[in-house]
């Protein structure tokens, strides 16, 4: 009599634990579906979503696009058939199929360069390539942040880290001139540090 109790006993509990594992599975899977969802929304390495035919960038809709040929290009840049955008806004008389993304908020087709969406003015978008920190140059000029620096010598500009550039008469430091700067003999030291031959500077400032 205690046998077949004991067995009653084992097959409930079995049973028991059947319903409790199957419960816990459904409470991850419905987890993971939550969690997945949210990556989606949220995710801002691609911030152009497509939610039912309607694009989204971020949590503005994006007005008169092609849903089904666009291409977010990284950097709040995306494209269609027949536009292109910067964060969400069309940008005015660019050729999208030759479209892309450069980086450090510059973009390009075939005809024109833009920074942050906007035309710079008189580039040349054939040569037309990005640096690093901010600065961009084609064969004529060097600009930084979209702005053309002055009297600069393209072929020669040169980064030297943390800011600092130069050229081949000039120096400069996020896209000012260092005054009185030399620099054939200027040096970049790290941490915001740099010298010529005459003086130290930091931060792009002369010391004392």
């Amino acid at each position: 009599m205690a046998f077949f109790h004991l067995k009653n006993m084992l097959v409930i509990s079995f049973a028991l634990l059947c319903i409790l594992d199957k419960s816990i599975a459904q409470q991850v899977g419905d987890n993971k579906r939550s969690t997945s969802q949210t990556t989606f929304r949220h995710d801002r390495e691609n911030d152009y979503v497509n939610i039912g035919n309607r694009i989204f960038y971020r949590d503005k809709m994006v007005e008169g696009v092609d849903a089904q040929s666009l291409k977010d290009l990284g950097n709040a840049y995306a494209r269609d058939n027949w536009n292109a955008y910067y964060r969400g806004i069309k940008i005015k008389d660019v050729s999208p199929h030759s479209f892309q993304s450069l980086g450090w908020g510059y973009a390009k087709d075939s005809w024109n360069a833009y920074y942050r969406g906007v035309k710079i003015k008189d580039v040349s978008a054939a040569s037309f390539k990005v640096l690093d920190e901010g600065y961009a140059k084609d064969s004529w000029n060097v600009y930084y942040r979209g702005n053309q620096i002055k009297n600069v010598s393209a072929p020669s500009f040169v980064l030297l880290g943390d800011g600092y550039s130069k050229d081949s008469w000039k120096v400069y430091y996020f896209g000012l001139e260092i005054k009185d700067a030399t620099a054939f003999t200027f040096k970049y030291l790290g941490k915001g540090y740099a010298k010529d031959s005459w003086n130290e500077y930091y931060r792009g400032k002369k010391l004392d």
